[in-house]
C-alpha cells in the first residue's frame, strides 16, 4: 500500500495507467512543502460557510465558520483520481454522527499562514444542509451483513445436522426398545408397531430433507455465482490481489504475492497505515471463483489471529 500525495488543489498526477507498458518509473523522494498526505486529511476538521472562503478569507475569519465535523475517509476512483472525501457530521462524542460524502470540487483548502501545515478545510454550505444530506454507505458494511448472514446460516446448518443425527439416533433406539418390548408382551400387535416405527422413520427422514433443502437454498442465495475450485487450477496472476476472507467471513486482507512457502497476505491497517504481511501455507487457502472470473480466498482464521502472526519479510 502507498500513501496518496495531494497538492493544495488535492489532485493526483499519474504518469501511467495500471496496464501501461513502460520501461521507466518516475520516483518521488519527498513531497513538496505545500503538498498534503492522506494522513493529513484523515481526522482534519472541516468548516462550513455560505460565502466563498477562498476569495473572501482574512485572518481570524474561521471563528465565524461552523465546525461541522472531520474527514473520515478518502474516495479514490479506479483511474487514480480522488473523487471526494467522507465527512463525519453532526452528533456529539461520536453519538448521532453520520457520514456524508462530498466531491473534491466542493472543498477549499484555505491557508492561514506561510507555513505549509497551517490550513483549513472549508465547504461552501451550511451545517443544516450537511446534516440533512443523504448518508454515505460503505460497501464493506453491506458485504459485512452478507458475510454475517452466511456465517449464521453455516452455523445453523451445522446445528441442524447435529440435532438431526441425535434425533435420528434417539428415534432409532426408542423404536427398537418399543418394538422389543411389544414383541415380548403382545405378539399380535408386532406388525402394527413395526409399521408405525417405519412411518416415524420416514417422516423424520422427510423432515430432515426439507430442512437441509431450505438451508442449501439460503446458502445458494448468499454464495450465488461462487464455487470452490482447486487452487492449482487458478493462475498465479489471478490469485495475487485476491481478497481474503476470514473465519467470520469478513474481509481480512488481500494476497500480495506468492512464494514457494505459501501466500503472503497483507492484513490490518487503514489506507496502508499499520498494515503487515504474514505468510499462510497454500494448503490452508480455500479458493472460490465467481461467474465473472472474480477470485475470493477463504481461510479458517480470524483477523485478530492473522494480525498476531509474525511479520513475514519478503526477500
Amino acid at each position: 500500500m502507498k500513501k496518496f500525495l495531494m497538492t493544495t488543489a488535492v489532485a493526483l498526477a499519474m504518469t501511467t495507467t495500471a496496464y501501461a507498458q513502460t520501461a521507466s518509473v518516475e520516483y518521488m523522494q519527498t513531497a513538496q512543502a505545500e503538498s498534503l498526505l492522506a494522513s493529513d486529511l484523515l481526522g482534519a476538521r472541516v468548516y462550513a460557510t455560505e460565502t466563498d472562503a477562498e476569495i473572501n478569507y482574512s485572518v481570524g475569519m474561521e471563528t465565524e465558520w461552523d465546525d461541522i465535523g472531520e474527514i473520515n475517509d478518502v474516495i479514490v476512483s479506479r483511474d487514480g483520481k480522488i473523487e471526494g472525501v467522507v465527512l463525519g457530521v453532526g452528533g456529539f462524542l461520536g453519538m448521532g454522527e453520520k457520514d456524508v460524502a462530498v466531491s473534491m470540487d466542493d472543498l477549499r483548502f484555505i491557508s492561514d499562514g506561510v507555513e505549509a501545515d497551517e490550513w483549513f478545510v472549508v465547504v461552501t454550505t451550511t451545517a443544516e444542509a450537511l446534516e440533512a444530506a443523504p448518508a454515505f454507505e460503505y460497501r464493506d458494511e453491506i458485504e459485512s451483513m452478507a458475510t454475517e448472514i452466511s456465517n449464521d446460516t453455516a452455523a445453523t446448518m451445522d446445528n441442524i445436522e447435529t440435532n438431526t443425527e441425535v434425533m435420528a439416533d434417539d428415534v432409532t433406539a426408542e423404536t427398537g426398545a418399543m418394538a422389543a418390548t411389544t414383541a415380548e408382551a403382545l405378539e399380535d400387535t408386532g406388525d402394527a408397531i413395526e409399521m408405525e416405527a417405519e412411518e416415524m422413520a420416514t417422516a423424520t427422514s422427510e423432515a430432515m430433507n426439507d430442512v437441509e433443502a431450505e438451508v442449501e437454498a439460503e446458502m445458494s442465495d448468499i454464495m450465488d455465482g461462487f464455487v470452490m475450485v482447486d487452487i492449482a487450477s487458478v493462475a498465479q496472476e489471478d490469485l495475487v490481489g485476491a481478497t481474503v476472507y476470514g473465519a467470520e467471513y469478513d474481509n481480512v486482507g488481500e494476497i500480495g504475492e506468492l512464494t514457494e512457502a505459501g501466500a503472503v497476505v497483507e492484513v490490518g491497517g487503514f489506507l496502508g497505515l499499520g498494515e503487515k504481511q504474514v505468510l499462510i501455507p497454500m494448503e490452508d487457502l480455500h479458493v472460490y471463483a465467481g461467474a465473472d472470473g472474480e477470485i475470493r480466498v477463504h481461510v479458517v482464521a480470524t483477523e485478530e489471529s492473522l494480525e498476531a502472526l509474525p511479520e513475514y519479510e519478503v526477500n
